[in-house]
């Protein structure tokens, strides 16, 4: 299983954290990424090992327990070990907050909270992760969106799947949006290199998107070569 972030920063910064539950995979994974990232620099935060990137667009990475924490930003890693670990109390999501949960997290299964996207900074933290695109670019906002609330997993070695909600003032306005979605969900994983099949679904204010994309594994060759 899988959850993405958006993590409030000093300074009215934000940035994406990612964190995968790995079970029982967890050992041959750990020991995948040391050997791929043996010649990175390495950080010890509350006794975790914090993989460095190489520039500010490389991911970061550490584990917490079984969870694989990836992030751009290294003070959101240290958010994220610090919620894993129980070091500080978490606080109580809003009712909003609750609201979307139930949605793309009934059983409460992910680690974290989650986030209801629904400003400019947290979407272009977002664009700039899956887009490479540079430090402060931005993403509009159609005045008519509200949110998002999305996770993600692995479905095989090479496929993984993802769902979520899209939310907007009216069933209009959600109707008008789904063109725009579907081309941007498309770029989004072309990126990457993945093959996705988009499914999305009206339901009354909200849109129901669903997404498997395959080619896994020659996305995550093109990656790691640029950790070694």
């Amino acid at each position: 299983r899988a959850s993405a972030m958006v993590e409030a920063l000093p300074g009215g910064q934000s940035e994406v954290g990612i964190v995968f539950s790995l079970g029982k995979m967890s050992n041959v994974v750990r020991m995948l990424l040391g050997i791929a990232d043996s010649e990175r620099e390495v950080e010890t935060y509350h006794k975790e090992r914090i993989i460095l990137g190489h520039d500010k667009q490389d991911f970061a990475m550490s584990f917490a327990g079984n969870n694989l924490i990836l992030s751009r930003d290294v003070g959101t890693i240290k958010i994220l070990i610090d919620r894993i670990k129980n070091v500080v109390a978490t606080g109580k999501p809003s009712e909003r907050m609750e609201a979307v949960l139930k949605d793309i997290d009934p059983r409460r299964e992910m680690p974290g909270c989650g986030a209801l996207v629904n400003d400019v900074t947290s979407l272009g933290s977002i664009w700039r992760m899956v887009t490479d695109a540079p430090e402060g670019s931005e993403i509009a906002l159609p005045r008519t969106f509200e949110g998002a609330g999305f996770r993600f997993g692995f479905v095989s070695a090479d496929a993984i799947r993802g769902d979520g909600y899209f939310y907007f003032q009216d069933e209009e306005a959600a109707a008008g949006a789904t063109d725009e979605l579907e081309a941007a969900i498309l770029r989004m994983f072309g990126h990457f290199k993945l093959k996705p099949r988009v499914e999305i679904e009206q339901e009354g204010s909200r849109l129901r998107v669903a997404v498997q994309a395959t080619g896994v594994q020659s996305a995550l060759d093109q990656y790691f070569p640029k950790t070694r």
